[in-house]
């Protein structure tokens, strides 16, 4: 997935087919929650400064633009994020994309 520009209903209806029948994501009617568990793991190189600003759902990108995207608040801005990630990856980041929670807490 890496190597493909999709949009991000593309993405999703990639890996849950059974959302094929939606066409858009409604955030205004339901709470959609995204949860990247071990964002350290994907390996995207997530340039959070020089990625292109991506708004519409059905605009095809790279999966780390989509990425970027999603933790800026330019895509799907009400939907909640859930990130887990060693602190190397999590440093990507800009802190005003983060509420921050560590193990301490």
């Amino acid at each position: 997935m890496k190597q493909r520009n999709l949009s991000l209903m593309e993405l999703l209806h990639h890996f849950f087919p059974e959302m094929r029948k939606l066409e858009l994501l409604d955030c205004d009617s339901y709470t959609v929650v995204l949860i990247f568990d071990g964002l350290d793991e994907c390996r995207l190189p997530l340039h959070f400064q020089k990625n292109e600003r991506l708004c519409d759902v059905t605009e095809s990108a790279s999966v780390d633009v989509l990425l970027t995207n999603l933790i800026k608040r330019n895509l799907l801005p009400s939907a909640l994020l859930w990130i887990t990630s060693r602190p190397g990856a999590a440093n990507q980041i800009p802190p005003e994309c983060v509420d921050q929670v560590t193990e301490d807490q």
